[in-house]
This record gives C-alpha cells, structure tokens and sequence, in this order.
C-alpha cells in the first residue's frame, strides 16, 4: 500500500511495486520491510530478503538490476549483498536499518540502449525553496533536494569540484544559422563504464562569448533531440536520448525545464542525465554528444563537466521539546516556559484569549477537526480573485527578546500556478499594521512613528520595527513532479533590508521535508532570538532564525540582524507579536479559493516540539 503521505511504501510477499515508469518485483522472506525509494529498511530482528527480479521496458523486452555499494558507504549490520548484486539479505541477528541510498543500480540489457535506474535523476520542472537549484527521484513522490551551488554541482576532468578543467569543450561560431554541434565525451563516458557510481548525468556550462540556445528533447522534431552516441569494441552503437534535460537559470525563480529549447549562457548551464550505457559485456571506445543549435550570439565556448549529486541522506533526528510530556498538549499551560496556548475551542476565542482580528478577518472561521487531539481548528479562507490579508495577531505587551512559536498547519487546495508565493505565520516585531488608524481598538494603536517592517516600504527597517513571517513558495507548473507540494521559507524585514525582504529557505541539509502536501497536518516551529543591542554600542548581527517542520530542522541562521543601534530606536524592537498572516503574494489574486487550517499553536520561551 502507499500510505497517506505518499513518501512510504511497504510491500508484502510477492507484490509488485511501481517505481517511477517500470515494475520491480517485491520479495520478501518473513515479514515487511518500508522504503522511501529507493531506500530499503529493515526492521531488527527478523530475517528478510529484499530481490529485485526481472522488469519490462517494453512489452518485449525484461531485465535484471544488479545493485552495488557506492564508495564511501556501507550496509547496515547484518545485512549482505550477494555475489550477482541481485538480493539484499539481512540474517535478524545484526541491528539492521536503513540501506544506504547511494546503492547502485545497473543491468544487464539486451537491446541497443543500455538501462538502469538512476541513482538520482534530474527534476525537470524545477523546484524546491527557491525554484532554481534542484533535483528529485525518478518517482513523483521521491525525495527531493537542493543544488549545493546555483546553476547545478559538477566536478571537472580533474575531479575538482566546481572546477575548470572540461572533459570536452566546443566553440560555437555565429553563423546564425541552425546546425549539429558536437563534443567528443569518450573520457567522461568511458568513466561511467568504469565506475558504477557515477551518476551518467553531465553539465554544459559557459566559458565565454554569448547565449546559445539548443533543441531539447521536448520538440515536436525527434531529429532535433540531443543524442549521446556510443561506439562498443565489438563495433556496435547505441544512441541515447537523455531522459532529463534541464536548462537552470541562477537569475529565475523556476528551472526551465518541459520545454522546446534548451540555453547556455552566463547566467544559465544545461544538465541532462542519461541512461547507463550497455557496459555490462561491452566496453565503450568512444562517445560523441551531438545536439542542434538554432541560435548563436557571437562565438561562444561550451564545456562539458560531470554533472554530480549530493550524497547527504540523513534526515535530522526529530527533536523533542517540553511538548513531548504533554499527550496532545494537554495540560502543557502548566509548564513554566508558555506563555499562551491557543486551541480555537470557542467561536468567541479571539475575544477570550486577547487576539487582534485584522480587517480581512471575515477570512477566519472555527471548525472541527478528528485529526488533531484537541479536535478544534481555525481556517482562514482565500477566495479566488483575492490576496488574502492579515488575519490575526496576539500581542506581547512590552516583548521579549527570545521566543518559540510552534503550530500544527494543513494546506488545502494551496495556490498552483501563481503568480507569486506567500506569506504565512511568524513571530514579529511593530510594523505598519500595528498603526493603523482605522481601528482604533487595535491594543497597539499608535499614530506615530509609523513602523514600516512590510510591505517593500524600504525604509525603517531596524528602528522602527521588523518582522519575520513564513512564507510558502510559487508552484510549478500542472502536470510536473513538484506541481502538488508547496515549499516553506520565512521572510525578514530586518535592520539591513533594502526595499523588500529578505527570504530564509527552509532547506536545510538539501532536504525536501519542508515541501508540504496537500491535506496533511505538520508541526511547524519557528525560533527568534534577538541580536544583541546594547545601549551606546553598536547592534550586532548575532540574532538567530530557526524553523522545524515535524520536529526536524530545516532552517537555522545565527547571524541576523533584526534591529540597528539602540540609540536609533523609534519604537520598541523587541518580540512584540505572533502575527498570524495569510497572504497571497505579494501581489495578485488566487486564482483558486485556497484554505490554510491551524491548531495546537503554542508559545514558548523555549523548544516546544511535536505533542506527544
């Protein structure tokens, strides 16, 4: 079965399983064993096998994946890989656990194009907290992680990491007329027969002149389709369309991929991933990549890197705080460290609990819910062909200087397709919402001087207030891997903001646990601590930003600088509110009416953590 989160997958005796486009053949040998593919876990204790058996490419044609370990890595205790690379065997007695991911896929093919499943594979939609810098599984509910580097990581000829050093590189006269260009990869290619663990995946990068722009294997035209051509000893070929390729855009939001055209640039590389050449009885002699440039610029000179992939996997330990002795948070109002407990179990909650509805609060409603403890929710409600606002807010009197604000969120029918993310809660100082003239049974009505800490005001950032709120990301386009998950960041007006603020991806360790699905609970916590003013010295930057969705931490800075110099101070800059904002954009309306449900949100003056 697949379960809720669609991330698991757990297999009985014989089942089959579908990973990706093809079928792998799930055996086991007493009890079950889980994978996040393509992880295999097994559990301590009993003795298992994990075999993966013949799977079809085409109606005609089945093959045999052959596993083995990459460098750097090691099985779990107790479990063995046999001689043929075909089972995974875990004896019962040793701890067990998590096989590495970074197991190798090969085969052995029996026709032309040589096949394996990826170790990664490319995202082609672009994804992740900024949109710009990310790869995924070859499986829409696989996991996802970031580029370390804008553009995409590769290494040179030399090994070097982000080096100079190409494995190929061509010129591109201007000629302004559509043509094969073409690179001779042998080196690059003969290191993938070689070396199983290299990812059969490369980067074409700018090394002066101009944009070039190539067909990509998304035209209407398969004549015009990039195409790795490979020559065996035994004289036979193989050409081999990429089954990824991307262009990566450092300046863009989105990665632009599913299109018609492929671009190098200085701002811009190209990365294709290819399925393994048929190495398992042959060898490889030599290796031309051959594509069609219909647009030039000057003379310009590409090379060709490998292309590499993070081998990070290790999720962060899920971290426990004071919540974890309260069982649904029940009773936790007791511990020393809260401040307040909100459970909306009441239509008249904002009045009894002291909450500040904004103007837009005809968003917010009260509801039930069987999935939290508590049972109670509030929901606020964008309609299509509106931005959303302020919701609500709770005010802290004279603030603090450190605090915990922890929440259980549900996305239902987020925005797909927008023109801008959006903004979600956080922990504040003043801003301009705390002035506002128009209610004057706003707690924290002022006249002057009118903080300024949102909007893309740009001014008084600093002294005259600050904020940092969540924000969710834009999302891709129908249709791509990424389309139905929403990433998280928050967002900073802080003492060194210029016009608009400043975004925190929430992607920490390169992980994709901070892209939500649609319609299930997280616990999100965010963590502010104050930077260091002291009266006649100069601010510090030394202010720390910390998020956690389920208990792992996706986001941590230490070097903010929240508020300038205390002697420029225009109004108090310490923690002043838990601002429950829910705004779409920016700018421009949803298109869609979007629900975002919250419950069990407490505050803290230290880690609270997921409820036990």
């Amino acid at each position: 079965m697949i379960s809720p989160q669609a991330d698991n997958y757990t297999a009985e005796a014989g089942q089959t399983l579908r990973v990706g486009s093809r079928f792998i053949e799930i055996v086991t040998s007493g009890g079950l064993w889980t994978a996040t593919v393509p992880h295999v876990y097994f559990d301590i204790g009993t003795p298992s096998v994990f075999s993966l058996k013949p799977y079809l490419t085409s109606e005609t044609n089945s093959r045999m994946t052959r596993l083995s370990v990459a460098a750097g890595y090691s099985l779990p205790d107790g479990v063995t890989l046999d001689a043929d690379g075909h089972r995974l065997i875990y004896d019962g007695v040793g701890d067990g656990g998590n096989v590495s991911t970074r197991l190798v896929a090969d085969d052995d093919p029996v026709s032309e194009n040589g096949y394996g499943i990826g170790i990664w594979n490319l995202v082609e939609d672009g994804s992740g907290a900024t949109y710009q810098r990310v790869m995924k599984l070859d499986d829409a509910s696989a996991d996802f992680m970031s580029w370390n580097n804008p553009r995409g990581d590769w290494t040179d000829s030399a090994g070097t990491p982000q080096g100079t050093s190409p494995f190929a590189s061509t010129v591109i006269t201007d000629t302004d007329t559509e043509k094969l260009v073409t690179w001779d990869v042998t080196s690059l290619v003969q290191e993938w027969d070689t070396n199983a663990s290299r990812p059969c995946a490369m980067l074409l990068k700018y090394a002066g002149g101009d944009t070039v722009r190539f067909r990509s294997r998304q035209n209407a035209d398969s004549a015009v389709h990039p195409i790795l051509a490979v020559t065996y000893d035994d004289t036979s070929t193989s050409l081999i369309v990429p089954f990824s390729d991307v262009t990566l855009d450092g300046s863009a939001q989105i990665a632009v991929g599913l299109v018609d055209e492929l671009r190098v640039s200085g701002g811009s590389t190209v990365v294709m991933q290819w399925h393994r050449p048929d190495v398992v009885k042959r060898r490889v002699v030599s290796a031309e990549l051959r594509m069609v440039c219909y647009t030039q610029h000057n003379n310009t000179t590409v090379q060709v890197m490998q292309l590499t992939f993070p081998v990070n996997r290790i999720l962060p330990a899920v971290q426990s705080g004071i919540a974890a002795g309260y069982a649904g948070d029940s009773g936790i109002i007791a511990h020393p460290s809260v401040l307040h407990v909100q459970n909306w179990d009441s239509p008249t909650w904002a009045a009894d609990d002291a909450w500040y509805l904004h103007a837009s609060s005809e968003m917010v409603s009260t509801g039930v819910t069987p999935d939290m403890p508590s049972g109670h929710m509030v929901t606020v409600k964008v309609d299509a062909g509106r931005a959303g606002g302020h919701a609500f807010t709770k005010y802290f009197g004279d603030g603090y200087e450190e605090l915990y604000m922890r929440y259980y969120m549900r996305l239902r029918n987020y925005p797909r397709g927008v023109t801008l993310g959006g903004k979600l809660p956080g922990l504040s100082g003043h801003t301009e919402l705390d002035y506002d003239v128009n209610r004057p049974d706003n707690p924290m009505f002022h006249v002057e001087p009118r903080a300024l800490a949102n909007g893309g005001t740009g001014t008084g950032y600093g002294t005259r207030g600050w904020s940092c709120r969540g924000g969710y990301d834009k999302s891709t386009a129908i249709g791509t891997p990424m389309y139905a998950r929403t990433g998280l960041h928050s967002y900073l007006y802080h003492a060194n903001t210029a016009v608009y603020g400043t975004t925190f991806p929430w992607t920490k360790d390169k992980l994709d646990i901070s892209f939500l699905q649609d319609g299930r609970w997280y616990c999100i916590e965010q963590h502010v601590k104050m930077n260091t003013a002291n009266p006649g010295e100069a601010a510090l930057s030394d202010g720390v930003l910390e998020a956690w969705v389920d208990g792992m931490l996706v986001m941590q800075a230490t070097n903010v600088k929240y508020r300038a110099d205390r002697d420029t101070w225009l109004t108090p800059m310490s923690i002043a509110k838990a601002w429950f904002d829910h705004t779409h954009g920016g700018i421009g309306n949803t298109a869609e009416t979007t629900y975002a449900d919250f419950a069990h949100c407490v505050i803290a003056t230290e880690y609270i953590g997921k409820f036990a």
